[in-house]
């Protein structure tokens, strides 16, 4: 049997349901389509084919359903908004590393004796940031 195929890497299905589903699905205060295609994932025992057509066995097998409006407005997204929202993602992940780093860097300061020269900037900014979050 192969590996759980990492959802990533899933099959992304695209949704495009009529307005007269919707407005059925949304008078029996049902979710949206591809929200309840959704639950059915991963499914259990599936067989997929290789391109030398090998026959593979999965255990489970998620599918990923989306509605096609909703991808389609994420890919007119303001190339401005997504460049802010990517930083903004990196800044938050990395304020969140920064009292561990600055812990690893009190407790061996031998270890990062030949830093990099970005290094020596971001010390002072996780500093500050954990002094601002303490605060």
């Amino acid at each position: 049997m192969s590996p759980v195929l990492p959802s990533s890497l899933s099959p992304h299905v695209c949704l495009l349901p009529s307005p007269d589903l919707v407005r059925l699905f949304q008078d029996a205060s049902l979710p949206p389509l591809h929200e309840i295609l959704q639950s059915f994932s991963p499914l259990p025992q599936v067989n997929t084919r290789t391109t030398s057509l090998t026959t593979v066995l999965h255990p489970s097998f998620a599918l990923r359903f989306s509605d096609l409006a909703d991808i389609e407005r994420a890919c007119l997204e303001d190339d401005e908004k997504r460049a802010a929202r990517t930083i903004d993602w990196i800044g938050e992940r990395i304020t969140k590393q920064c009292d561990l780093w600055l812990k690893e860097l009190d407790d061996h300061p031998d270890r990062y004796a030949a830093r990099t020269p970005w290094w020596d900037e971001l010390v002072p900014l996780c500093r500050r940031r954990s002094l601002a979050l303490k605060a």
